[in-house]
């Protein structure tokens, strides 16, 4: 399983909202300055400039593969000519942010170089992206004259590896300033899984931090997403541990997909992304998560109840609920293809 984890690595991105939309002038002007310090990629270290001195090809090609500054078009032309490939999801629910909020800016973090190393060391490395991530928003922050950024207004997706990533360049802000949100989809287990709140994603790392989690695994398949509590909010779609559409079979014998995962893998743990893409997607349709002591309670019809807040919507329209690090997960029932309207519990 931690092979499969590997291999996917080069897919485990962070996405950074802010509100303040920015025009083409001001992107080609911070983008400028950053190619002038000499901020590489994200994630990827120190770079030189293009040698064209930012204008034509080697500027678009090199801004789009640091982080796609989405006005418009968030899967634009330049954004697929990177080295590599990045997996649709990624285009998809950067696109549905931009439907959704229409005067937001997309940054995607692209660290495949490294990502794409044994797990244990990308999974090390993640700590390394986030402080990228977060010497990029304390730079935003302090050029008020070019950016006007305020950490309320930022949102950090992470998903995987990702997630961590997301807490790691959160857990740089404190007091009142804040990363205004953070949310993990399905965040990585393995190495995490356990750890003290400053080695993994946490409530801390954000004024508000809400977690999905859909593929923690079984005493039948161990899984790849971590099942302990991580954030103000946890979810656990159809108990957390597998997906309904995921065939546990394919594990065993399928032809291995696209970079070698497994079908069900990536199935079951790429299911959260889908699930927050379907809240911006399906906004008429809310999922909605019960607060309850387990998945078998839930099963049993013990939790369907919302007096005293004991119910909150999945994705991006949760209620920014802070009820403590004690508080229970939120236990769900999904169907198996978008949109994953919640299913009712047989009492």
């Amino acid at each position: 399983m931690l092979h499969a984890l590997q291999r996917m690595n080069i897919f485990l991105s962070i996405f950074v909202l802010f509100s303040n939309t920015f025009t083409r002038t001001r992107i080609a002007r911070i983008t400028r300055i950053i190619l002038r310090r000499t901020i590489g990629p994200l994630g990827l270290g120190r770079q030189e400039a293009p040698r064209d001195g930012g204008h034509g090809k080697d500027f678009e090609r090199w801004l789009c593969f640091a982080a796609c500054l989405s006005v418009n078009d968030v899967s634009s032309s330049c954004c697929s000519q990177t080295n590599g490939r990045m997996e649709p999801w990624i285009f998809d629910l950067a696109s549905a942010l931009k439907v959704r909020l229409e005067r937001v800016n997309v940054l995607i973090s692209d660290w495949r170089k490294l990502a794409l190393q044994p797990y244990p060391v990308a999974a090390k490395n993640s700590r390394q992206v986030g402080r990228d991530v977060a010497a990029l928003l304390k730079w935003l922050e302090v050029m008020k004259e070019v950016a006007q950024l305020c950490m309320d207004d930022v949102h950090l997706i992470g998903y995987s590896l990702g997630a961590h990533v997301a807490g790691f360049a959160g857990s740089h802000f404190r007091g009142l300033r804040k990363v205004g949100r953070i949310t993990g989809l399905d965040p990585a287990g393995p190495h995490f899984e356990g750890l003290p709140a400053f080695d993994r994603l946490s409530p801390d790392d954000a004024q508000f931090v809400d977690a999905v989690h859909t593929f923690t695994g079984s005493s039948i398949v161990p899984g790849v997403g971590i099942k302990q509590s991580v954030a103000h909010v946890d979810f656990y779609p159809n108990g957390g541990s597998f997906q309904p559409g995921c065939k546990m079979l394919d594990i065993y014998s399928n032809t291995l997909c696209f970079i070698g995962v497994p079908k069900t893998i990536k199935c079951a743990h790429e299911r959260a992304v889908k699930l927050f893409t379907d809240s911006l997607i399906n906004a008429s349709q809310p999922i909605i998560g019960y607060r309850c002591r387990d998945d078998s309670a839930f099963s049993r019809g013990l939790c369907l109840d919302c007096k005293q807040l004991r119910c909150n919507t999945l994705g991006f329209a949760v209620r920014h609920d802070r009820s403590g690090r004690s508080a229970k997960g939120l236990f769900l029932r999904t169907t198996p293809q978008p949109p994953y309207r919640g299913v009712c519990v047989s009492v």
